[in-house]
This record gives structure tokens, C-alpha cells and sequence, in this order.
């Protein structure tokens, strides 16, 4: 790319694993949470043990454990390079073949870990390459996704990705029994996800330009200069495809990117969940809906009617809770991770068909409980009382708004 050779720490870092290695002992906690939320589903779709199969992704945040081994191998395997306001920062070696050709990678990551002090990873052509500003801009970009929170949403989406699992696989079912076809069933399936691609393209530009948003802040030269050079012509075929894709370190967009507290990014960067969970619901309805008779296609319609229903609920009522706790002067980036939080732990057993009362009480309680803790963590006590009668009485609120719902659809 043309960078430069600045070696700003005065040496080089070549013998270590490479990017993608680290990567993967990053990811190893995700993995190992996705495993559980996979076994349950398919305890659900196949043996048809709804408790059985919450009880199993209930146990998921058990993967949490792994978070300081796999720490403990990325650092075995990278150098350390210093210390940045608190955040560890470590150098990997970084390749990637293009065209035949072995050319050096220029890229970081943070760690993926929630319960431990958090490490950023760059590469050593990130070191050797990128000047003094355009290292500190690249570094900022990734401690951006940890102060706002974005590794922990990565962590909070497990269970819609399941309820994206569920609600495909009881559509298929319905669909191959009904004997409508494999066109139908495919056409269905493939514009539901689509849908969900759209969703987390979206969600995945909005944290992208937040981290870009929290890189001009904190060293705003050498950011520029950074975006500059990604919005170049001399980047690889993938990368400009990639980033005509999914818009994210556009240099003249980032300029006009001012506002990540708006209510219109918090709606965008809920979107994807969000939408994995009116889908849930809507074939949910669906489902029962053929179970009473409806002609398949009929129940297909009434799917189509209810999840941009269920869609639009769900923002709206979430906007309104963000802008309750913005009022009240929490970060944006908490009050969203709280929202994610609350909606995947509280809707849980709806993804297993359990209808029982108590069981759903249950689960939002400990959605409220999770929600709070994610909002007031490392606040004051002041804000912990805030953030927890704020939730308790959303709580109350969702608790008759599902007790209302389950009593219409006995009638």
C-alpha cells in the first residue's frame, strides 16, 4: 500500500502466529456459546424437548470460563508492545496471498473478552508500516469497539442468531409437510435471509463508524490520514468489494458521521436483533396458525403482516427506552447493549414454545437483571438504583403486555 516503514517502537515483530491464528483463539469463547445455542436447537427442531433445550442454552454463559485461557494463548503466541490507557496492546505477525503473492496484512483486532481486561492485537506490518498517528488512529479504532461496547453486543446476539436457527427451521418443516413445493419453500427461506443479511450488514456499518467516529476523536490526524488511505484506489480487488458492501472506513461518510447518540443509530444498530426476534414470533404464529388450520399459504400472509408488525413494535418500544435512560444520563452505548440483553434473555423460552407463566416471569427477571448490570457497570450507586428501577418497571410492563398476549391467542 505504499505506507511507509515507521517502526515507531524501534523494532520489528516477525516471528509470532499469524493474524488469523489469534483470531481464532479470540473467537473461542463466541464458538464455544454458539456450540450450546446449537445443541439446544437441535434438541428443539429434532428430539422436541422445548426444556431440555433452554436449560442447554441457559448453560452457555458457562463458555465465559474460556475467555482467560484463550487470552492466555494469544499472548503466548503475539509480543508485547505497551500499555495505551490502560488497554494491553500486541503485535502479531499478519500475511495474506493475493494474486499468488504473499503481501503483509495491515490490520488489528481487539480481544473478544468481557470478563477480563481486554487486548488489542495489530499486526507487524500495522508497526512497521503505518506512522506514528496512523498506528495511534488504528489502535483507537479498535479500543473504540471496547468502549462502546461492541464486543459485548457480539456476545448479547447469540440468541437471536439462534432465533434466526429456530424460526428457519420450524418454516422449513411447516412448508416440506404442507407440500407446497420446493420453490415455495426455498423463495420463503431465501427472503427471510436475505432479510437477515440486510439486518446485520447495517448493524455491522453502525459499529464500524462508531469505531471510525471514536478514532477521529482521539487522534484525528492520523485518523484522516488512515481513511484516507482505505479510501484510496490502491487497495486489493476484496477490499474495495468489501467496502463498497458494507461502507465501513469511508473517509467522506466519517466526515459527515457526527452523531452516534441519535435515536436513529441506536434504531439502526438494534435493526438485526430486533428483527431475528419478530421473525421468531411471527413464525411462531405462523406455525400455530397452521397447527388450527389455516391453509398454509394463508398462514404464509399472516407472517408476512406480523413481523413488520412485530418489527416496528419493537423499535418503538425500544427507542422509548433509550430515550428514557439517555434523560436520565446514561451512555448510549449502554443503554443499547441493556436493550439487546433484555430482549434475547427475556424471550428466550418463547424461542422453545414454552408458554408457562412462570417460566417466562423467570426469564425476564433475569433479563432485567443482566440489563442493569450491563448498563451500571463501573458506574456510581446512584446510577445502579436508576438503572435498575428503570428496568423493573419496563419489566412490569412487558410481563402484562405478555400475559395480555398469551391470553388473546387462548381465545
Amino acid at each position: 500500500m505504499g505506507l511507509g516503514t515507521t517502526n515507531w517502537w524501534g523494532y520489528s515483530c516477525m516471528k509470532m502466529a499469524n493474524f488469523s491464528t489469534i483470531q481464532f483463539f479470540s473467537f473461542i469463547p463466541m464458538l464455544a456459546i454458539a456450540i450450546f445455542f446449537f445443541i439446544s436447537c437441535i434438541i428443539m427442531l429434532v428430539a422436541g424437548d422445548p426444556l431440555l433445550a433452554l436449560c442447554i442454552a441457559s448453560l452457555s454463559p458457562i463458555a465465559l470460563l474460556l475467555e482467560k485461557p484463550s487470552l492466555d494463548a494469544i499472548r503466548r503466541r503475539t509480543r508485547y508492545i505497551s500499555h495505551l490507557n490502560g488497554i494491553e496492546v500486541r503485535a502479531s505477525a499478519g500475511e495474506l496471498r493475493v494474486g499468488g503473492m504473499t503481501v503483509p496484512l495491515i490490520n488489528a483486532q481487539p480481544s473478544f473478552t468481557i470478563t477480563t481486561n481486554p487486548v488489542i492485537i495489530v499486526t507487524n506490518a500495522a508497526v512497521e508500516q503505518l506512522s506514528k498517528g496512523e498506528l495511534s488512529a488504528l489502535i483507537a479504532h479498535e479500543r473504540g469497539h471496547v468502549e462502546l461496547d461492541h464486543v459485548m453486543l457480539f456476545y448479547l446476539l447469540t440468541p437471536f442468531i439462534l432465533y434466526l436457527a429456530i424460526s428457519v427451521g420450524f418454516l422449513t418443516e411447516v412448508l416440506v409437510r404442507a407440500q407446497l413445493g420446493a420453490l415455495s419453500a426455498v423463495s420463503s427461506l431465501f427472503i427471510i435471509i436475505l432479510s437477515g443479511m440486510i439486518g446485520a450488514r447495517t448493524f455491522y456499518r453502525v459499529l464500524e463508524r462508531e469505531a471510525d467516529w471514536y478514532a477521529i476523536k482521539s487522534a484525528p490526524d492520523g485518523a484522516y490520514s488512515l481513511l484516507k488511505k482505505l479510501s484510496s484506489g490502491d487497495l486489493p480487488r476484496w477490499f474495495r468489494i468489501l467496502k463498497r458492501l458494507f461502507g465501513y472506513h469511508d473517509l467522506e461518510r466519517n466526515k459527515s458521521y457526527s452523531n452516534p447518540e441519535s435515536t436513529s443509530n441506536f434504531a439502526k444498530s438494534t435493526l438485526f436483533p430486533l428483527f431475528l426476534l419478530s421473525l421468531l414470533l411471527s413464525v411462531l404464529i405462523f406455525k400455530a396458525a397452521v397447527e388450527y388450520g389455516f391453509h398454509p399459504l394463508s398462514a404464509l400472509s399472516l407472517l408476512l403482516v406480523t413481523l413488520p408488525s412485530y418489527l416496528a413494535a419493537f423499535i418503538i418500544f425500544s427507542s422509548i427506552i433509550y430515550k428514557i435512560f439517555r434523560f436520565l444520563g446514561f451512555p448510549f452505548y449502554r443503554i443499547r447493549a441493556s436493550v439487546i440483553a433484555y430482549w434475547g434473555v427475556s424471550t428466550l423460552p418463547l424461542a422453545f414454545s414454552l408458554k408457562n407463566i412462570i417460566i417466562l416471569v423467570t426469564y425476564n427477571l433475569l433479563g432485567v437483571a443482566l440489563s442493569s448490570l450491563v448498563m451500571s457497570r463501573k458506574l456510581g450507586m446512584k446510577e445502579k438504583a436508576y438503572s435498575l428501577l428503570g428496568w423493573a418497571l419496563i419489566w412490569g410492563i412487558t410481563v402484562l403486555a405478555i400475559t395480555l398476549s398469551e391470553f388473546l391467542l387462548v381465545i
